[in-house]
């Protein structure tokens, strides 16, 4: 099918894995497709647009997403023995100091990339620091912009993690995704599929999350 025929939000039916899965678009760039079913919040892997038979017409439009946290996990809780906010960076580049403007109290952890996420000893360390705990994961695979999702005040305790990649691979690669049931919601801070830094990244969850008052920041993270 011509890439001129389709438009983002469209529900179209691709061959995938030997079989016709029905599913919206998201974004067309250079003849590739990004979609996703409307009850997942990671995108497909990337397909080109040649896979696409044809285009479903009469579904209605995309569901609003989730809103995030829910209003009873603002309350004070166990959880508040916890700093505030914890910054997890997953980087090639350690010598990058914490992005200036975090509120006072959150803590910035940085942990290497490793392949094509992270080596099994850092996921054995996000798997027994985000378990119980509320979690954001940022990435630029998840279907819904962080404005989307993030609505007011973040609870005490929660983790946010910025630059790995969750999901799940079939393939035999070095390195290990984040398991995507690590983080209660998975959001993105830029355009689908497009990469941004974490200063980026993490401003943009601060705006999502000031609601309608500002949070008062200072000068750095600890």
């Amino acid at each position: 099918m011509p890439e001129s025929g389709l438009r983002p939000g469209d529900v179209v039916a691709v061959r995938y894995r030997d079989q016709l899965v029905l599913h919206r678009v998201h974004a067309l760039v250079d003849g590739w497709v990004t979609t996703a079913g409307d009850s997942r919040d990671l995108f497909d892997p990337p397909m080109p647009v040649a896979d696409v038979v044809g285009v479903v017409p009469g579904i209605a439009a995309r569901p609003a997403p989730r809103r995030w946290p829910p209003a009873d996990r603002t309350a004070p809780s166990a959880a508040a023995v916890d700093p505030p906010v914890t910054v997890w960076v997953i980087s090639d580049d350690p010598s990058s100091g914490p992005p200036p403007g975090l509120p006072a109290g959150w803590r910035v952890r940085f942990r290497p990339a490793y392949g094509i996420g992270v080596d099994a000893g850092v996921l054995a360390e996000l798997r027994a620091e985000l378990a119980d705990r509320p979690c954001v994961g940022v990435t630029e695979h998840a279907v819904h912009a962080v404005d989307e999702v993030v609505d007011g005040p973040l609870p005490s305790g929660t983790q946010i993690v910025v630059g790995g990649s969750f999901g799940q691979l079939d393939d035999d690669l070095p390195g290990y995704l984040i398991p995507p049931e690590l983080a209660e919601v998975r959001v993105r801070c830029g355009p689908p599929r497009v990469r941004v830094s974490p200063l980026t990244a993490l401003s943009a969850v601060l705006r999502a999350a000031a609601g309608p008052a500002p949070i008062r920041t200072t000068g750095g993270g600890s």
